[in-house]
Formats: C-alpha cells, structure tokens, sequence
C-alpha cells in the first residue's frame, strides 16, 4: 500500500471518533507524515497531541524523522525534552541518538549516550553495544572496543554476535595489528 493511501486511511480514522488512536497509532502517524509531508508536517501534529499522548513512542517516532533527516540540532532538543519529562527511557531513544551521531560524524557524542542511558540504569541492547564499538572503530580507539567486548561478555543479553568480530576484525585492519589472524578465523567460524 502506498504511504500516500495509508495517510488517507489515519486521517478517515481519526476525523470518525469511531476509532481511538492509541500510542502505536500516533507513532505510525508521525512516520507517514513525516514520509509524506515533512517533518515540519510530524512536528505540528506531534505538538498537538494532548500531553497523554506524548508517550515514549510518540517521541521516539519524531526523533526517528530528526534522525532520519540528520536533523542534529532539532533531535538533540527533542532528547533533552524527553529526559525532561517524566516518559520512561527506552533503548530504543538512546539507540536513535547514536544512530544520529554515528550518520552525522559526531562519533565522540555516542560514548556520552552511553553514559548516559547506563546512568538512567538502561540495558543496552546488541544494536547499542554495535554503535558503540562502530564509533570506537570509528577513531580507532582499540582499548575502547576491548572494554565494550569485556562488557558485553558479562552482558548475558548480548550473545557474541558475527558482527560484533566483524567490526573488530575491520578495526584491527585499520590499526594493522598483527592480532587479525585468529580474529578473522573467528569470523569465518560465525559466518
């Protein structure tokens, strides 16, 4: 279905007081906006959303387009809106912020999203602790992907992961280490 045809459809369901918009609903709605009549289309109807209905989805769909867009300056606004009030911190608004970073080349800001979300007692997921050694790769910061593998070997919700020796398998070529070897046997095994 074209996105132009599923704004049609939100804007029957909302202008029939048949049908209550839930969370999920205005999230979707922020997104098509967003895809089909821009962001500042998003952030009119965002702002007039009832407070109740500012929920952590309802930010994390706005950020989403922020990001999307390498809108820095506006997500990072949005963010400190959101610590602000009393919405409960997902993963998912700290993994959008260094999705931003990371798109933008503000490489050094994921560590401080990191600190962050750990000081809000947030787990990180395998998708933040991936971010957070790309950006390490990023400025070759090699002790920076040891702690992170340390970590996430501690971590039981993060498995090791493919991706995760594919990533310090690049940052060693990069560093041109002499350690690739077993590193990349390693990777092989998982592929």
């Amino acid at each position: 279905m074209e996105t132009t045809t599923l704004v049609v459809i939100s804007e029957w369901m909302v202008s029939h007081d048949e049908f209550e918009l839930s969370d999920s609903d205005n999230a979707v709605r922020i997104d098509l906006m967003t895809r089909v009549f821009g962001i500042d289309a998003a952030e009119r109807y965002f702002e007039g959303l009832p407070s109740a209905a500012k929920t952590s989805e309802t930010y994390t769909a706005l950020l989403h387009s922020y990001a999307g867009a390498k809108l820095a300056e506006k997500a990072e606004e949005l963010y400190e809106r959101i610590k602000e009030s009393n919405v409960p911190l997902n993963i998912l608004l700290y993994n959008e912020m260094m999705t931003l970073y990371m798109s933008v080349g503000q490489v050094e800001k994921v560590s401080l999203v990191v600190e962050e979300l750990k000081r809000q007692k947030v787990v990180p997921d395998l998708f933040t602790y991936n971010l957070w050694v790309s950006s390490c790769a990023a400025t070759l910061d090699i002790d920076g992907v040891r702690r992170i593998l340390k970590e996430m070997s501690n971590n039981s919700s993060a498995n090791d992961g493919w991706v995760r020796y594919r990533n310090l398998a690049n940052i060693y070529i990069m560093a041109d280490y002499s350690k690739c070897p077993w590193l990349l046997e390693r990777w092989k095994l998982q592929s």
